[in-house]
């Protein structure tokens, strides 16, 4: 399987089963298919996930699961070079690194959840110091362009590699939205 504004499947690839791979047109004579992914619902993710693509549904289930208590529309978190092939109602965020979200770490969850809730990503940062890796951190958010979020939101006390871009929202506005949630996930 080949990855290239359209997923194409080889001769000895296994097919796709259901209605996640579409076809949009036909090549005679061409040894390939290309496919487009269409993304309707979490079971259409897992059917991509279990086939190796990079993509992964973040859901405020997620969040809240890993100690960040949120409510959000989910987001699809889709590699830079299979977000041409993807047709989904959910709304995107497209990943540089694809590898990133194969098996998303902690720290690439921070990364993407700055796209979309800046507080809940400070949240989630701050609830799992002990299993953040700062180097990481750092890393991803600099590579998703994500560090004038990652400023505002004050994540520089973790990971002191983050540029600072702009202002940084007043440290008791911070702490008290940190103290205004509860853990209702795994780890406390």
């Amino acid at each position: 399987m080949k990855i290239h504004g359209s997923v194409t499947f080889g001769p000895g690839d296994a097919r796709p089963m259901g209605g996640t791979f579409v076809e949009p047109s036909r090549r005679p004579g061409r040894p390939w298919k290309h496919y487009r992914l269409r993304i309707r619902g979490p079971e259409d993710v897992e059917v991509a996930r279990r086939l190796g693509l990079p993509i992964y549904l973040l859901t405020p289930a997620r969040a809240s699961e890993l100690g960040a208590p949120t409510s959000f529309h989910p987001h699809l978190l889709v590699a830079q070079e299979l977000d041409p092939a993807v047709d989904t109602v959910y709304p995107r965020i497209v990943i540089r690194f694809g590898e990133c979200i194969r098996d998303p770490r902690i720290e690439d969850l921070v990364a993407a959840l700055l796209s979309i809730d800046p507080l809940t990503a400070r949240l989630l940062a701050m609830r799992s110091q002990t299993f953040i890796d700062p180097e990481r951190l750092a890393c991803r958010v600099i590579q998703e362009g994500v560090a004038g979020p990652a400023t505002r939101v004050g994540l520089q006390e973790l990971a002191g590699g983050i540029p600072r871009v702009g202002p940084t929202w007043p440290q008791e506005t911070l702490e008290a939205h940190d103290r205004g949630h509860t853990v209702t996930g795994l780890r406390a």
